[in-house]
């Protein structure tokens, strides 16, 4: 039996694209970003842990290829809070904050990318970030659109890390506006969540 042409490029589009989809997943819309984040921190990136040095001989090449899990932590100094988990109102959360206010996050493996960036976060920097928790004290990036670096006061509208002069040309917005549109979503999905209890 001979398969329609349609069908068959069809099937073999699909295989095409979906190890494409599982490397590169597409990022959340803004407003479910913020909606699946548990934490939304304005913050410092003091330093950065790989979990392994590059010349560990005691893990084999095989080994660490297999490995899928974090392989670097950041931690960080937080400035401000937008968003906290298991806190209904923002004054709480910051005060909660303002008692231990270093963050430690798993994220990918902290080479360096085009230009020597970091592909996730630079030590040394201010991002705006989108955070999932894992456990207690520790967090990841909520999705690959999570990290917001701020510069002169300004934030890029897409959310990876990028360079300062990059930033410039992004027509990016002000921190407060940022903060703005943020809180904004937040009181959205509470509305939302409020009318499904209703």
């Amino acid at each position: 039996m001979k398969l329609p042409a349609r069908f068959v490029s069809f099937i073999f589009g699909c295989l095409l694209f979906t190890p494409v989809q599982a490397s590169f997943p597409i990022p959340l819309p803004f407003d479910r970003l913020v909606d699946e984040s548990t934490t939304i921190v304005k913050c410092e990136v003091i330093r950065m842990m790989p979990l392994l040095a590059e010349d560990d001989e005691q893990v084999s090449d095989q080994s660490l290829g297999q490995y899928l899990g974090p392989k670097c932590f950041s931690l960080t100094k937080v400035r401000e809070v937008w968003k906290k988990h298991a806190f209904d109102d923002q004054d709480e959360a910051a005060d909660e904050y303002d008692q231990q206010d270093l963050l430690t996050i798993a994220h990918g493996d902290g080479s360096r990318g085009i230009r020597g960036l970091s592909h996730d976060l630079t030590e040394g920097r201010t991002y705006i970030l989108c955070l999932k928790l894992i456990q207690p004290g520790l967090y990841q990036l909520t999705d690959g659109n999570s990290v917001y670096p701020v510069f002169e006061g300004k934030v890029p509208q897409m959310g990876i890390n990028m360079r300062d002069e990059d930033i410039a040309k992004s027509k990016p917005v002000t921190v407060k506006q940022f903060k703005e549109r943020i809180l904004n979503e937040i009181e959205k999905g509470r509305a939302v969540q409020g009318r499904v209890k209703e």
